[in-house]
Parts: C-alpha cells; sequence; structure tokens
C-alpha cells in the first residue's frame, strides 16, 4: 500500500509533472500545424483542423481527469499536506489550449471565406440594373462551409462545436461588412442585391449547425440564433441607410 503521507505527496507531484508535459505536447502538436502550413496561410486542411479539435477533446479530457485526480489524491492524503495538493495550474494550461484552439479554428474557416467574399469585388455593382437571385458569391459561402464544418461537428463535443458556431459567427459578419465597405459605387439595384445577399447569408450561416445533415437532425441553439441575426441585422441597417433620402439620413442622425 503506498503511504499516505510524503510517499503519495511525490506521487501527486510526478501526477502533476507527467500532465503539464503532457499537456506541452498537445501545445507543440498544434504549433507545429501552424509552422508547417505552407506561405503562413491562415486557413488549414481539413485532416489539420480535425486534429486540432481533437486536441481540444484530448485537453478537456485532461481537465475533467485532473479535477477527479486532485480530489481523490486530497482524500486520501494526510490532512496536514493536503494544501499541496493543486492541480490548478495544470488545469489552466488545458484550459488555455483549448481557447488557442478553438481560436484556431475559427480563424481557418473564418479565413477560408476569403476567396468567395473577394469575388464580391469583382461585381459591376455600380452599373446593376435587375435584383435577381442570390449571387454566386453567397453559394460559394455556402460550399465552404459544407466542407469544413461537418467533420468539425463529428469530431467536437456538442458544447465546444456550440463554441465554435459562436465565434465564427462572431468573426465572420465583420469580416463581411469590410468587404461590403470596399465596393467604392453602387446604385440602387446593387444595395437591394446586397441586401438580398446578406439576407440569404444569414440564412446559410442559421443552418450551420446542422448544415450536412439530414432535414430534422441536429439543433440550433437559441443563443446563436440571437448572435447571427443581431450581426447581421447590423449590416441591413447599413445597407438601408443607402437606399433612404439624403434628407432623412441627416434627421435620423446617421448623415
Amino acid at each position: 500500500a503506498v503511504d499516505h503521507g510524503e510517499t503519495l505527496l511525490h506521487l501527486s507531484k510526478i501526477f502533476e509533472e507527467t500532465l503539464r508535459l503532457y499537456g506541452e505536447g498537445l501545445h507543440k502538436q498544434v504549433v507545429e500545424i501552424s509552422r508547417n502550413r505552407s506561405g503562413g496561410a491562415k486557413a488549414m486542411s481539413i485532416e489539420e483542423e480535425r486534429t486540432v479539435a481533437m486536441v481540444i477533446n484530448t485537453s478537456d479530457y485532461c481537465v475533467d481527469t485532473m479535477e477527479q485526480l486532485e480530489g481523490s489524491v486530497i482524500k486520501a492524503i494526510d490532512p496536514t499536506l493536503a494544501s499541496q495538493i493543486s492541480y490548478s495550474g495544470m488545469k489552466d494550461s488545458f484550459d488555455g489550449a483549448i481557447d488557442a484552439c478553438l481560436t484556431a479554428l475559427v480563424t481557418s474557416c473564418v479565413t477560408k471565406m476569403d476567396t468567395a467574399l473577394a469575388a464580391m469585388g469583382k461585381i459591376r455593382w455600380a452599373d446593376f440594373d435587375v435584383v435577381g437571385d442570390t449571387s454566386p458569391y453567397v453559394n460559394a459561402v455556402q460550399a465552404v462551409l459544407k466542407e469544413c464544418i461537418p467533420p468539425l461537428r463529428d469530431t467536437l463535443s456538442e458544447s465546444f462545436f456550440g463554441m465554435l458556431c459562436d465565434k465564427w459567427a462572431a468573426n465572420f459578419f465583420p469580416r463581411l461588412l469590410v468587404q461590403i465597405l470596399k465596393i467604392r459605387k453602387v446604385n440602387d439595384t446593387a444595395v437591394q442585391q446586397l441586401l438580398l445577399d446578406v439576407h440569404s447569408i444569414r440564412t446559410v450561416v442559421l443552418g450551420l449547425p446542422t448544415i450536412g445533415l439530414p432535414q430534422g437532425k441536429g439543433k440550433v441553439g437559441k443563443s446563436f440564433q440571437t448572435l447571427v441575426n443581431t450581426e447581421s441585422s447590423k449590416i441591413e441597417s447599413l445597407l438601408k441607410v443607402l437606399l433612404s433620402p439624403p434628407e432623412q439620413v441627416h434627421h435620423s442622425g446617421l448623415y
């Protein structure tokens, strides 16, 4: 039997050091993925994204295991030594790794939208003469999401996938707004087309958590819906201002 005094304390320190080294190994794996990406690109391949997602799962498992281990050791060790048992530093380390991985995944998925959104700049918005179906770049956005989101949903736990969706939406819509603001000249018809496009993009993004699933499968959280509607409405409000008579814009204080 293990001595419940100094021997168990020493064993606990070995546990802590082992977890620290394991955490460093996980973090190093993610760093290597970033370092080996060609051209300094922020977008990862699907397999790289899946690997980062698995690091999140593993880190989360380690956090849960540490909490249980810490409680068991404190319960078993000599009460006079219990105050020396703490794995909080290691927990913070793994939590930090999770945050870093989520940020990397969000950055990768949002960056993959650049080509689709860049296509907006190639449209002759100043000469637009008719509002039609949604513009091709909207379909390109949907195609990118269909490619990168399902593998992450299949790999991540429900809670972390929900975090990923929230962070992605919070990053994507400001990026979309920047692309719209880069359009120097638009006529009223073009603005109406952009409004239609933004509405279509909102519909696509609202289906992000369930994209690629059979109809009726999966669920979309209310907080995610609120986030998407709020962020997309900001863009729609700006576009509607462009359709307003100058005197109305002036009196509204938006001029």
